[in-house]
């Protein structure tokens, strides 16, 4: 399910434009886009992590659709956002760092899940793809000590129960008298 979810993720016109402005440049989606693409809801934010040359990127981004750029965060945490319509994408550059530390210190394990970009590869070394099948929310070994793993966590919560109950409410019920027949109780 998450192969057709990041099928349909990469063919986004933002991640491709995105993709046509970092040539040569390793390009990661990351996050809650992953997670929320995989849920099957609409993805309007994308958070993605480059490997170098984020603000000639988001430069090159910004000049060929449009979108304004501001940045964020200061020095310690410092991200491009790229405002597009409604829509925002968050790119954060490794400086030199691996992706794979990058996500142990994201939240939790489904939100730390990469799709690269443009071949579709998915990075999952927390397990979350998993965790996102099983509907599971577990943190990843920096998640709990986030200062916002609370709200974090309500809000991944919610996302994972709203979309297991809108399944279950698609699913067809046997009726009463289907069980019974059966054998079976309900």
């Amino acid at each position: 399910a998450l192969s057709a979810a990041c099928r349909r993720l990469l063919a986004d016109s933002r991640v491709v434009e995105l993709a046509k402005a970092a040539p040569g440049v390793a390009l990661h989606l990351v996050g809650g886009a992953v997670r929320d693409a995989g849920l099957g809801r609409p993805v309007h934010d994308l958070d993605v992590v480059v490997a170098g040359s984020a603000a000639a990127i988001a430069g090159r981004f910004a000049a060929a659709t449009g979108a304004r750029l501001v940045a964020l965060g200061g020095e310690r945490f410092g991200a491009l956002r790229l405002v597009v319509g409604n829509d925002h994408i968050d790119l954060w550059d490794l400086q030199g760092e691996a992706l794979l530390p990058d996500l142990w210190r994201r939240d939790f394990t489904v939100n730390a899940t990469a799709v690269a970009v443009p071949d579709g590869a998915i990075v999952d070394p927390t397990g979350g793809v998993d965790d996102l099948a099983r509907r599971l929310l577990r943190a990843t070994r920096a998640g709990i000590s986030s200062p916002s793993a609370s709200a974090s966590a309500s809000r991944v919560a919610v996302a994972l129960i709203a979309h297991s109950r809108s399944h279950a409410a698609a699913r067809p019920r046997r009726s009463q008298k289907a069980s019974s027949a059966s054998g079976r109780s309900k």
